[in-house]
């Protein structure tokens, strides 16, 4: 039983995580000052490289979180 939250709980900051990541970087977009507008490429722009990265790491760690929590349920479960 203790398991089972651990894991429900790494998953949930994972996807906090992930979604967190992905509406700073979507909020960062809208602020950049460009003729035309912004687009999905300056969103993925903005996601990789603004503020050295923060965003894609984010986001990464969010997706190594729940990998991990996956990984600790199937692991949990073939015991």
């Amino acid at each position: 039983m203790k398991n089972n939250k651990i894991a429900l709980f790494v998953l949930s900051i994972g996807v906090l995580l992930l979604c967190i990541s992905i509406v700073l970087a979507i909020v960062e977009t809208g602020n950049k000052d460009i003729i035309g507008g912004a687009d999905f490429s300056t969103f993925l722009f903005v996601f990789k490289y603004e503020k050295d990265g923060l965003f894609s790491k984010l986001a990464l760690l969010g997706v190594a979180d729940i990998i991990v929590a996956i990984a600790w349920e199937l692991v949990k479960r073939k015991r």
